[in-house]
């Protein structure tokens, strides 16, 4: 599972292949198990050291050091069951408070799926320099309540939005129910079943129209060679993101960097994010220079042996636009049925 890699000094290092959620080590060990494996590694490290000839003050400063770590430990686990046996409705209370409080919303309005609660606070129109201030409150107090998604929203913004027919605000926010109201705010916008079915239809129509074109790159680049088919690729995906942005909110981004559209397509589907993975960003970074590096550098090649796992990716991408199209269509023959 693990590789030895070795340094200039020629210290041993461990390579982890896999990556571990932060309180795994507290979820797949009780308490008593912690200590004694504890235990354990510093008896083995102890031995270690004196077969390494080291002096007294080396091996104190390593029980030292142990000793911080079990204190450390015995915080976290303290604090985390602590904060576990809170109730969950005494939680949601005094993040409301708190939002209220700090950031003196026009509204706040939630709802529950899957365990995680997202929020969504509506506030009066504020300068860039106070969107960030507020970026910063909420990001505290996000992070330290787990399992909640925060979205600050204008309140003229989303009025304007849903009136014009957003898709993506009428269905995450209609649902939610308010949970603070301030004086004299006068609620979200009613929307009829009739006027629902065209929001959706019209997403629908969009998102049609986009993917026909991206499914146009995506065909001509199976039969073309390998110079002009990264480009072809990059377009492919471009075109499909694109329209996904287009359906939902009708938003139009102004670039042609794949990292940026998947970073917005994945408000709308969290799998778009997970198409490139962390250790796979070289491979997203090179098909970003296929826009501009296939046309204009006459040296640019791409590697032949990538060629297979950038398709891969891309027919990721187009997967999950077709099946983005076929969530808007059933919101449209949703509502349609309904009304």
């Amino acid at each position: 599972m693990y590789d030895f890699l070795l340094l200039k000094n020629q210290t041993p290092m461990l390579q982890f292949e896999t990556h571990q959620a932060p309180d795994d080590l507290f979820n797949l060990f009780p308490k008593n198990e912690l200590h004694e494996y504890l235990w354990e590694m510093l008896q083995g490290w102890v031995i270690f050291l004196t077969q390494r000839e080291k002096n007294d003050m080396d091996i104190a400063t390593r029980l030292y050091f142990y000793e911080l770590l079990n204190h450390l430990l015995g915080y976290h686990y303290h604090n985390r069951n602590k904060y576990r046996e809170i109730p969950e409705d005494n939680k949601t209370e005094a993040l409301r408070v708190a939002f209220i409080e700090l950031l003196q919303p026009m509204a706040i309005y939630r709802k529950e799926d899957r365990d995680i609660q997202y929020w969504y606070l509506l506030l009066p129109h504020l300068s860039p320099d106070e969107h960030d201030e507020v970026e910063r409150v909420v990001g505290l107090l996000r992070n330290s309540r787990g399992g909640n998604q925060v979205h600050c929203i204008s309140s003229a913004y989303l009025k304007k939005n849903m009136e014009n027919g957003n898709p993506y605000m009428v269905k995450e926010i209609l649902p939610t129910q308010p949970i603070y109201l301030s004086q004299g705010f006068e609620g979200l916008p009613t929307l009829s079943k009739e006027d629902l079915q065209k929001i959706f239809k019209k997403a629908t129509s969009r998102l049609e129209s986009g993917l026909a074109k991206a499914q146009e790159f995506w065909y001509l680049s199976l039969g073309s060679n390998q110079e002009i088919c990264p480009f072809l690729y990059h377009q492919a995906a471009e075109m499909a993101l694109r329209s996904v942005l287009l359906a939902w909110e009708n938003l139009e981004k102004k670039t042609h960097e794949i990292r940026v559209l998947i970073r917005f397509a994945a408000k709308y589907n969290a799998e778009f994010g997970k198409v490139f993975l962390q250790e796979e960003d070289s491979l997203l970074t090179l098909l970003d220079k296929c826009y501009t590096h296939s046309r204009y550098q006459t040296n640019f090649r791409f590697p032949e042996e990538l060629l297979a796992p950038l398709a891969s990716k891309v027919s990721f991408i187009m997967d999950l636009t077709k099946g983005e199209l076929e969530r808007l269509r059933q919101l449209a023959f949703f509502e349609s049925s309904n009304s």
